[in-house]
């Protein structure tokens, strides 16, 4: 037998075996780090409807109440640039436990005064903690996961961050808006997420200097994640603000208006996993292409439901799921196409992009359902997305100028 009959069958026995399973010490720093982002999730979408609730209910204009709402988003925006070389000075988990000491410092302001404000620089200041938690946690979680298992690995991660979300209102609906206890039960959160770090080793994140010609380089070679992450943003922060009122104008009562988004997460949750699983033994452009094709359809496809119909509800489930799934592929395809240096750059353009697209979705879908009631938040957001699935065809029609490497290859065998 010839050396190429021997390696065919070597490689013909690997396949069989499947990937290799993921190290006790890897699972276990992966486990850990998850549970700290966990914690800091629970915390920021806690405050966010906390914060709007108590500010109603000292009568608080809501034009006032939305411009509060944008403060963490302004300090997104702000700060994301600057947090690799903040990475590359004191490392990453130094930049996760101070941005968790920033939203502990927040909330301690909220309880200290109820001057207005202070209140919006302590939202300003919520939103730059949960900004340094944001990027070096998904940095982080991708640069740890194994080739073989990234999709499954952060399908899981995807699905704590989901069930996590989802936990934060029922945490309100138990506490209340009013008096001191759900404030300190936000703060008690960002530092119960410093604990499972504690002695936790990570990969250094590597992060050399990066100059405007090299970013718009990254920026070009990942130009479809990013305008899969910015779908994300619209059609998320678009749905999760605003679906309750549309709902109320469908005839929904409030309480199937709850359930309308409690589905909607239960299907970010669930699919996940599913989503991480067919990445890695299937070929993750087709997945894209579904999940965008799921979402985009499913905007169009809305108006003409019936909301007594039980199959309004099961598509409310499968629509929130593909919906977070384009930030699970989103993850699955920078981690698997940035080269050496590049991962925290990429997953910072990332953040900024979905934060683009979290503050056009409910901006835009908001107009639309003030102009047309009936029916325009649904039919907005899905011309923005329209829009932004051409810019993704636009990109596969010049594959020269974009990598998509991680996209178009069969996962390993």
């Amino acid at each position: 037998m010839n050396s190429n009959a021997v390696n065919d069958a070597a490689a013909t026995a690997e396949r069989a075996a499947g990937p290799p399973p993921v190290a006790p010490q890897t699972a276990a720093a992966l486990a850990r780090m998850m549970a700290a982002v966990g914690f800091s999730v629970v915390q920021f979408w806690l405050v966010v409807p906390l914060t709007s609730l108590v500010l109603a209910n000292r009568g608080i204009g809501a034009g006032s109440i939305g411009l509060f709402a944008m403060m963490p988003w302004l300090a997104v925006l702000l700060l994301v640039p600057a947090i690799p070389r903040m990475v590359d000075r004191v490392g990453a988990l130094t930049v996760f436990r101070a941005g968790m000491v920033l939203a502990f410092a927040a909330m301690m302001l909220f309880l200290s005064t109820d001057n207005l404000t202070l209140w919006f620089a302590a939202n300003f200041l919520n939103g730059a903690g949960n900004a340094l938690r944001w990027v070096v946690s998904d940095a982080l979680i991708a640069g740890m996961a194994p080739p073989t298992r990234r999709g499954r690995i952060l399908g899981i991660y995807e699905s704590v961050l989901g069930a996590c979300l989802l936990a934060a209102p029922f945490l309100l609906a138990l506490t209340g808006s009013d008096g001191a206890l759900p404030f300190a039960l936000a703060a008690a959160l960002p530092l119960l997420a410093i604990l499972p770090t504690v002695g936790l080793q990570t990969p250094r994140l590597s992060t050399p200097a990066v100059r405007p010609a090299q970013l718009r380089g990254i920026a070009a070679r990942h130009a479809l994640p990013l305008l899969t992450i910015l779908l994300c943003g619209i059609v998320a922060c678009g749905s999760y603000s605003l679906f309750p009122v549309y709902g109320r104008g469908l005839g929904l009562t409030e309480r199937e208006a709850a359930l309308w988004m409690a589905l909607f997460g239960g299907g970010a949750v669930a699919c996940q996993y599913l989503i991480g699983w067919l990445c890695d033994h299937w070929r993750r452009d087709l997945v894209h292409r579904a999940l965008v094709g799921i979402v985009a359809g499913g905007l169009l496809l809305l108006p003409w439901l019936d909301v007594g119909n039980p199959s309004f509800w099961v598509f409310n489930f499968v629509f929130g799921g593909a919906v977070t799934g384009l930030y699970t592929i989103t993850m699955i395809l920078a981690g698997s196409a940035a080269r050496q240096g590049e991962l925290l750059p990429l997953i910072t353009a990332v953040t900024l992009s979905y934060t683009i697209g979290s503050i056009a979705g409910p901006a835009l879908g908001g107009w639309a359902l003030e102009t047309m009631p009936s029916h325009g938040l649904p039919m907005s957001l899905a011309v923005a997305s329209l829009a932004v699935i051409a810019a993704m065809a636009a990109l596969r029609r010049r594959p020269a100028r974009v990598s998509q490497a991680a996209l178009q290859a069969l996962p390993p065998q």
